[in-house]
């Protein structure tokens, strides 16, 4: 699910939230972390338990730092948790990575890509934002 972080995103990520998610995977953190994390927390607890959200994160594009509200993890099944090598050994964090690749296209998962050299990365930089462009050096 994408949800534009725009002024309408508080409400649209609550609704998201209420309806049931599982795993969030933040690559920016900062200002945006805080807001998707508040949607997720604020106002719950309750008798019968909270379903658990897994917040993973894995990069820090918007800030390196926010505040956590002690009450975020108590009154929640909020697990934050990040990944990275550090986190698990890279010998395992490679050998997932491929058991994902692997199960990518039966799940119905696509993700264009094209291979261009890097003196093409004005192409790239222009290039369709739905298409991941890989540079490689050239020998």
């Amino acid at each position: 699910m994408k949800i534009a972080l725009n002024d309408d995103a508080d409400k649209a990520l609550r609704e998201q939230f209420d309806e049931g998610i599982d795993v969030v995977l933040d690559f920016v953190w900062g200002e945006p972390a805080l807001r998707v994390l508040r949607a997720a927390t604020e106002g719950r607890g309750s008798r019968s338990g909270e379903p658990r959200l897994r917040y993973v994160q894995l990069g820090t594009v918007a800030g390196d730092a926010i505040p956590v509200r002690g009450d975020m993890l108590r009154s929640t099944g909020l697990e934050l948790i990040g990944s990275g090598i550090g986190s698990v050994a890279v010998k395992e964090l490679l050998a997932g990575a491929g058991e994902l690749l692997t199960a990518a296209p039966g799940a119905g998962f696509e993700a264009p890509f094209t291979n261009l050299p890097l003196r093409a990365v004005a192409d790239a930089w222009n290039g369709d934002p739905a298409v991941r462009h890989l540079l490689t050096p050239q020998s």
